[in-house]
C-alpha cells in the first residue's frame, strides 16, 4: 500500500507540474482563484508566447467571467519572439520573473498596476522603452526618464540602457539595469544614496563607473560579469562592500575604494585578473572569504592597521602576490588564505601582533597560541617551535625544491603541500603523528619519502599524483592506519615500499599498504647503505659494486634507485645520492 500511495503521489504531482494553466482563451493562458485570473504560461516556462499579445480586461470560460489582474510569474519567461505586451487597466499585479529572459522591446505600465515585484524584468535585454501611465498612484515616468519609479521612496524600479536618472531619484533598485549589454555609460546623480543588487550584473559594455560620496550602500553582484569595466571608483560614504559586487570584472585595472569601507564581502573582487596594485582604506576592518580569488595580476597589497580579520580564501591564487606583511592589528586569519600564491617569497607578519606571528624570521605566519604554520612561502623555513603545518600552508609553492620538517612537528594538515611541483625528496620529522587529506598531493618530483616511526596515520589520497614518486621508507613497526588510498593506483606498482624487517609480513596483509607490488625490509640507513653499517659512504659503492661481481642473488635493500632490481643503475644512484648529500 505505501508504494501505491507514493506511486499515486508521484503521478499527482507530475499532473500538477504539466497543467501549468486552467484555462486558454484566444491563445492567453490563465490560473484562476475565485473570480479573479492571472496571465501564466502554457505546459513549459518558456517560448509560450510570440508576436503581439494584447492581454484582455475580462476573460469568459465555461460560462463564468473573470477579472485579469495579475501577470504571473514566469508568464512571459524566454519568450524570445515577443514584440509587444498590451497590459489592461485591470492589472493590479506584475509578479517577479514575468518577463523574464523575453525578447519585450518597450512596455506601458496602466494606473491600475500598484505592484510590480523586483525582478520582473530580469535579463529583458533588448528593453528599450518604458512608460507608466501618469495616473498611476504608485509608478511614475518622471520626466520623461524611460524608466519605472516608485514614487513614495523616488526608487527606481526598472530602467533602460537610454534612461536618464532625474536628479529626484535617491536609490537605484535591485536589477534596475540588469543585463543591458549596450549600455557603455551612465551618470550618477548625487541625489542617489543605494545602488540595489545586481543593479548593473552583466552591463559589458560599461567601462567606467563612479559612485558618488552620496552613495551609502551597494548591493551584492552589483557589478558582476561587468566584463569590460576598466574604472571603478567607489564613493567616501559606501561602508560596505557586497558579496561578489565585481566578480569577473577581468578587465579593471583602476580601483578606488573611498575611505568609509569596513567590509568586502565574499568573491567581491574574484577573477579581477587585471588588478596589479591593491590600495585598501584605513577604515577597513575584514575581508571576507574569497574576496580576491584568482585576482592573478595582483603584485601588491597594503594591509591597513584597521584590519582585524581575513578570512578563508581571502587572496587565494593571487600567483603574482610577492610579498605580504600582516599589521598587529589582525586577530584572526582563516584557512587558505594566501594559498596557491605562488610566486610569494615574503610574508611577514608585524612586531606586536598578538595573535600571530614570524618567530625567528621565519617568512611565514604561525598562530601563536597553538605554533601551527598557517601559510608560507618559497624562502619559508620552519622553526624547531613549530607543530604543525596547517591546511595548505605551502599550496601552490611550486619553486620550493627542499624542505627540512623538524622533530617539533606532529601534524601535517590537508593540502599542505598540494602542488609543491619541484619538491624531489622528503624526509619527514620524527614527531609526526599525522599527515592529513591530500597534503603532498600533486607533487609531481617528489621521489622519495621518509615516514618516522611515530607516524600512526596517512589520509585519504596524501600522495596521489606524485608520479616520480619510487621510494617510501615508512620506519613504523605497526603499519600507520590508512583506511583508503595513500599513492595513485600506479604508483602501488611503480615505487618500493621499505619497512622493518620483522614488519613485512603485516604490511603485506594490510589492506592498503599491502597494495604495493614490492615491500621489502628496511637495513642499516636504507636503500643505499649496501654493506648495513648504519651510514651510507663511498664504502657502499664499493660493496654494491663487489655484490654485483659475485653473486647472482642480491639483497633488496641494494635496490637503490627502487626500480625493482639490483643492477649497474644502482651504482650509479648510489653515486648520486653521494654527490648530492655532499652538496
Amino acid at each position: 500500500m505505501k508504494h501505491l500511495f507514493l506511486t499515486s503521489l508521484m503521478l499527482l504531482l507530475a499532473a500538477g507540474k504539466m497543467a501549468a494553466y486552467s484555462f486558454e482563451v484566444n491563445g492567453i493562458y490563465y490560473n484562476v482563484s475565485g473570480t479573479k485570473a492571472t496571465v501564466t504560461y502554457k505546459n513549459t516556462w518558456y517560448n509560450s508566447y510570440s508576436g503581439e499579445v494584447i492581454i484582455p480586461k475580462t476573460v469568459t470560460y465555461d460560462g463564468k467571467t473573470y477579472n485579469v489582474t495579475t501577470i504571473g510569474q514566469q508568464a512571459f519567461y524566454d519568450c524570445d519572439s515577443l514584440v509587444s505586451v498590451s497590459i489592461p487597466n485591470s492589472v493590479t499585479t506584475i509578479e517577479k520573473t514575468a518577463f523574464q529572459y523575453s525578447s519585450l522591446t518597450s512596455i506601458f505600465i496602466p494606473s491600475s498596476v500598484t505592484s510590480i515585484h523586483e525582478y520582473a524584468f530580469w535579463f529583458c535585454t533588448g528593453l528599450s522603452n518604458i512608460t507608466v501611465d501618469s495616473g498611476n498612484p504608485i509608478y511614475d515616468s518622471r520626466d520623461n526618464c524611460n524608466a519605472i519609479i516608485e514614487t513614495s521612496s523616488n526608487k527606481m524600479v526598472k530602467g533602460t540602457p537610454n534612461t536618464e536618472i532625474p536628479t529626484s531619484v535617491t536609490a537605484l533598485g535591485n536589477g534596475a539595469f540588469d543585463h543591458y549589454t549596450q549600455l557603455t555609460s551612465i551618470t550618477i546623480p548625487s541625489t542617489i544614496t543605494s545602488i540595489g543588487n545586481q543593479a548593473f550584473i552583466g552591463c559589458s559594455g560599461l567601462t567606467e563607473f563612479i559612485i558618488p560620496n552620496s552613495v551609502v550602500t551597494i548591493g551584492d553582484r552589483t557589478f558582476l560579469d561587468c566584463t569590460e569595466l576598466t574604472t571603478l571608483v567607489i564613493g567616501n560614504s559606501v561602508t560596505s562592500i557586497g558579496s561578489e559586487t565585481v566578480r569577473n570584472c577581468k578587465k579593471l585595472t583602476n580601483l578606488t575604494i573611498g575611505n568609509s569601507v569596513k567590509t568586502i564581502g565574499k568573491y567581491a573582487f574574484d577573477g579581477c585578473s587585471a588588478l596589479t596594485s591593491l590600495e585598501l582604506p584605513n577604515s577597513l576592518k575584514t575581508i571576507d572569504s574569497y574576496a580576491f580569488l584568482y585576482c592573478s595580476g595582483l603584485t601588491s597589497i597594503n594591509l591597513p592597521h584597521s584590519l582585524t580579520g581575513i578570512s578563508n580564501h581571502a587572496f587565494y591564487g593571487c600567483t603574482q602576490l610577492t610579498s605580504v606583511t600582516i599589521p598587529s592589528s589582525v586577530i584572526g586569519i582563516g584557512e587558505y588564505a594566501f594559498s596557491d600564491c605562488t610566486h610569494l617569497d615574503s610574508i611577514v607578519v608585524e612586531n606586536g601582533n598578538q595573535q600571530y606571528d614570524s618567530r625567528d624570521n621565519c617568512n611565514a605566519i604561525i598562530k601563536t597560541s597553538s605554533n601551527a604554520m598557517i601559510a608560507a612561502c618559497v624562502n619559508t623555513v620552519i622553526p624547531e617551535t613549530t607543530t604543525v603545518i596547517d591546511n595548505g600552508a605551502f599550496m601552490g609553492c611550486y619553486r620550493l625544491k627542499s624542505l627540512t620538517i623538524p622533530d617539533s612537528v606532529t601534524r601535517i594538515g590537508k593540502y599542505a603541500f598540494r602542488h609543491c611541483s619541484s619538491l624531489t625528496e622528503l624526509k619527514i620529522g620524527n614527531s609526526v603523528k599525522t599527515i592529513d587529506d591530500y597534503a603532498f598531493v600533486a607533487c609531481k618530483n617528489l621521489s622519495t619519502v621518509t615516514f618516522s616511526a611515530s607516524l600512526y596515520s596517512i589520509g585519504l589520497n596524501a600522495f596521489t599524483y606524485c608520479t616520480a614518486l619510487s621510494k617510501i621508507i615508512c620506519l613504523r613497526t605497526t603499519p600507520p592506519t590508512a583506511t583508503s588510498a595513500v599513492v595513485s593506483s600506479d604508483t602501488y606498482d611503480q615505487a618500493t615500499l621499505y619497512v622493518p624487517d620483522e614488519s613485512i609480513e603485516a604490511y603485506q596483509a594490510h589492506s592498503t599498504w599491502g597494495r604495493f607490488t614490492r615491500i621489502v625490509p628496511f637495513i642499516g640507513a636504507g636503500p643505499g647503505d649496501t654493506n648495513g653499517d648504519g651510514n651510507i659512504s663511498i664504502g657502499d659503492v664499493t660493496c654494491l659494486i663487489d655484490m654485483l661481481l659475485e653473486s647472482d642473488e642480491l639483497p633488496v635493500w641494494a635496490d637503490v634507485n627502487g626500480d625493482g632490481h639490483v643492477s649497474i643503475g644502482d651504482v650509479t644512484a648510489l653515486i648520486d645520492l653521494l654527490l648530492e648529500s655532499k652538496d
